[in-house]
């Protein structure tokens, strides 16, 4: 985007267009972060790539599986939460190389937010399977059957964008359905 000088829109054509040149998971090089992080992003990306690291040293046999990370990355509009988040994103998908495809994922409460976070990017519904209509209970076996493909080579980093928009209620239901597939599997 140019500030000075001739800038235009891209057309809804253009962009269309452009998504369906990319392979999966694989940013165009002028959407690839190039952020300096400030004292506290870094400690968000190094803490986040050290887990990284040791999950795939575990997922590769050479060591114990890490305990899982929980981590929230907070500040104010325009602060640098996105532009941190997709710079450690990329570098995770770097230590992963091939596998990482299939154990990050990146989800959002809305389509419009995922949209903006990345190409790869799904609601948090669509990731876990979960309708409008789903009620409480256990789980059908075609559903459990489902994820258990989705995350048959693991899960090493789930990031959620948005996360204030996400309901109690909601975050409730995403907690019985991982724990009704851990005793599952």
């Amino acid at each position: 985007m140019k500030w000075l000088g001739q800038w235009h829109a891209p057309s809804y054509s253009h962009i269309t267009h452009k998504m369906s040149e990319l392979k999966y998971n694989q940013p165009l090089p002028e959407q690839i972060p190039t952020v300096q992080l400030n004292a506290k992003q870094q400690l968000f990306q190094d803490i986040t790539l050290d887990y990284v690291t040791k999950w795939k040293a575990a997922n590769d046999g050479h060591g114990n599986w890490p305990k899982p990370l929980r981590v929230f990355l907070q500040g104010g509009p325009g602060t640098g939460k996105s532009a941190c988040t997709k710079s450690t994103i990329l570098a995770a998908r770097q230590k992963l190389g091939d596998l990482s495809s299939d154990v990050i994922k990146e989800a959002t409460p809305t389509g419009c937010a995922s949209f903006q976070m990345s190409t790869s990017a799904t609601t948090i519904h669509r990731l876990f399977g979960l309708t409008i209509t789903a009620k409480p209970g256990p789980l059908e076996p075609r559903e459990v059957k489902t994820l258990q493909e989705k995350f048959k080579n693991g899960l090493c980093l789930l990031v959620i964008d948005e996360f204030s928009m996400v309901s109690r209620s909601f975050r409730s239901e995403e907690r019985r359905v991982g724990k009704e597939c851990r005793s599952r599997w």
